[in-house]
């Protein structure tokens, strides 16, 4: 069974990076960058006007927690549009998302919990055991996982991980296992992976049977076709995908799917 899922998980990662270098390589219509149409403009103008610009409440609670961030030495000032006021072409709402989803770190939750941001399209959370540590999620990416690992142990005490969570079977959620976690540990049962009852079939349907259509939402999804402008990054900013930390050539670019040797949610987690 472990065997045959693990077969349809490499055709379906084969099937998905070949939709992916074809949307990004051939994208739907070659685009130049346009200004707001005017009904668009009066609409983003209006929506500006009912804003309360002067509250910052969100942008205080979003950085609440902060320890420390890894920076991005490849494009430093990737983010530095969001500074500006949100222009006719963008709805001033979303700009403000943006400008929120941009912070990126290791924050403290509470007491042994921590999370890191802004590294992946998704968060990993990494509760402290007594002996271990447990991480709920793994990024997409070998590399982007290690990159977050490695800024937690700069800052918090080191240890083992002895159990990983997906919460869900969207690859941002589990694509990063195998940089974080021993493929031997993981099939020797020493350290856990856990995920939710019918985890692989889920995997299964949305890579293989579903890859064509989400291949497809994404082109729309994350702006695949818009000229290389703010507002692309914009879009994916909104939506939490960011290029990968740790994410250079080689496999650690490459998201690998760490079978859970736990395939259903346990009614209590031993924090031992």
């Amino acid at each position: 069974m472990i065997r045959l899922a693990l077969l349809n998980w490499q055709q379906a990662q084969r099937t998905a990076c070949f939709i992916a270098l074809t949307t990004i390589v051939h994208p739907a219509q070659s685009q130049q960058a346009k200004p707001a149409e005017p009904k668009v403009a009066v609409a983003n103008q209006a929506v500006q006007s009912q804003l309360p610009s002067g509250d910052r409440q969100d942008f205080e609670e979003a950085m609440r927690g902060f320890i420390a961030t890894t920076p991005d030495v490849a494009n430093p000032d990737r983010w530095a549009f969001l500074a500006h006021e949100a222009p006719p072409t963008a709805n001033p709402s979303l700009w403000r998302q943006a400008q929120l989803n941009a912070a990126s770190g290791l924050f403290k939750v509470t007491e042994g919990v921590y999370q890191v941001r802004g590294f992946s399209q998704a968060n990993m959370t990494i509760v402290e055991g007594t002996t271990g540590l447990i991480l709920i999620d793994t990024l997409t990416s070998p590399g982007a996982a290690r990159e977050a690992l490695d800024l937690y142990f700069a800052h918090r005490p080191r240890k083992p991980v002895s159990a990983v969570i997906y919460s869900h079977s969207h690859g941002d959620h589990y694509g990063g296992a195998s940089g974080v976690v021993s493929l031997a540990d993981a099939a020797a049962g020493k350290t856990k992976v856990i995920a939710p009852a019918g985890f692989m079939e889920a995997v299964d349907g949305e890579a293989v049977i579903g890859g064509n259509a989400k291949a497809r939402r994404g082109q729309y999804q994350f702006g695949m076709s818009l000229p290389e402008t703010s507002m692309k990054a914009l879009a994916r900013t909104i939506l939490g995908e960011v290029e990968e930390l740790g994410s250079g050539l080689g496999s650690h670019r490459l998201s690998h799917l760490t079978i859970p040797s736990n395939s259903c949610w346990r009614p209590a987690l031993s924090m031992e």
